[in-house]
């Protein structure tokens, strides 16, 4: 039985190390080409195909995404100028009802019920936006059941084959950017973190994980600085693999400068003043449908606020009066800056990395399957 896997992706370095992964790894078949460009491509395809088997496999997607919910891949050919996929995407993508599954691929015959099958996300941290995934599994239909991790999905290729691993993240926010390194170390000291097993870190490891010295670029306008050196950038495997006892992965931290846009049509000019402006922001979001608290995945729930209050507080706020086909607007961008860190997720039990190991071809090593993925501490499956 054929897995079957979809990454359109780019050409950086993960893309390519995942398309090399699924193309090595065993009974998959990595579907690509020009006119496949969307998840709806992608099932069209299968469907389409005169010489694919049934029952298939499973189905993998490797897609960037985000824990807010979040995917960075076209769902389908409805929005073609839009390669990103939110809730509200998906709610559209089920009144269409072009990326529903149909029931044939999973047919085994001989008046038997089709079978159900993983839809499998590598992305990151998209498992904790449970509500998006629930709703993604109802827009493919009842034969698929998506699963994705909570953590960062790293997937790298090493000197002796393809590694699948997660990273445990650790965020924190602020309004205001940090200037310094004693600042960020601070910032995650102050917080209350626990690993995937509910063992609290230690404020003091953050001191190991933060590098000493941090590029100004970095500080001032974001990006990432990897650590491939330190022994927990280096997790032990639970078994040698080809003279291999350790993987050789890296401890990562990221400053990203978040942004969200929220426009507010007026009639006439709208207010100067900034607590008008302020204040106009305020009953415009409470109003806002996607905002409601009863909402099935509102807003301020996507970007880890409490409420409506709590995430308009959560930003630093610039106010724009434009025009956008005659209609006059008033643009509100709020910033923060997002700071995270990952770590190789380990068995804390016996520090030994868990991973799957897809050998290069012509080596006379098997397949590891070491990441649990029906581990709901690692993974969210929907129902």
């Amino acid at each position: 039985m054929t897995d079957y896997a979809f990454a359109p992706g780019g050409n950086t370095p993960f893309d390519r190390a995942t398309r090399r992964y699924l193309r090595e790894r065993p009974n998959t078949t990595l579907v690509h080409g020009r006119r496949i460009q969307s998840i709806q491509d992608f099932i069209n395809h299968l469907e389409n195909a005169n010489n694919i088997p049934t029952p298939i496999g499973n189905l993998i997607v490797v897609s960037h995404s985000a824990r807010e919910g979040y995917l960075e891949i076209r769902l389908d050919n409805v929005r073609r100028n839009f390669a990103g996929a939110d809730y509200e995407v998906l709610e559209e993508a089920e009144q269409h009802g072009n990326v529903r599954i149909s029931d044939f691929l999973f047919n085994v015959g001989g008046g038997q019920p089709p079978v159900r099958r993983i839809f499998r996300i590598m992305g990151c941290n998209i498992g904790q936006a449970q509500p998006f995934i629930d709703k993604l599994s109802e827009v493919l239909g009842d034969r698929v059941r998506v699963r994705a991790p909570r953590y960062l999905n790293t997937i790298f290729t090493g000197p002796n084959g393809n590694y699948e691993h997660l990273s445990e993240s650790f965020l924190v926010r602020s309004v205001r950017r940090l200037r310094n390194r004693p600042q960020i170390l601070q910032a995650f000291q102050a917080e209350t973190f626990h690993f995937y097993d509910g063992t609290r870190v230690p404020p003091a490891t953050f001191d190991r994980w933060i590098p000493r010295r941090l590029r100004r670029s970095f500080l001032r306008r974001g990006g990432e600085i990897f650590d491939r050196a330190s022994a927990d950038a280096r997790p032990s495997l639970d078994r040698v693999i080809e003279g291999q006892r350790r993987l050789r992965s890296q401890i990562a931290l990221y400053h990203d400068v978040a942004r969200f846009n929220f426009d507010i049509g007026v009639a006439d000019r709208p207010p100067r003043a900034r607590q008008d402006r302020m204040d106009l922001l305020e009953d415009s979001i409470i109003q806002d449908p996607t905002f409601q608290a009863n909402h099935p995945f509102p807003q301020f729930r996507r970007y880890g606020f409490a409420d409506t209050e709590a995430f308009v507080n959560g930003w630093r706020w610039r106010f724009n009066d434009t025009r956008i086909g005659g209609q006059r607007f008033l643009r509100c961008v709020g910033t923060r800056h997002d700071y995270e860190i990952g770590v190789p997720l380990v068995d804390r039990d016996t520090g030994h990395v868990l991973y799957h190991y897809v050998p290069s071809s012509g080596s006379a090593t098997s397949v590891i399957n070491a990441l649990p993925e029906d581990d709901v501490r690692l993974f969210y499956t929907s129902a």
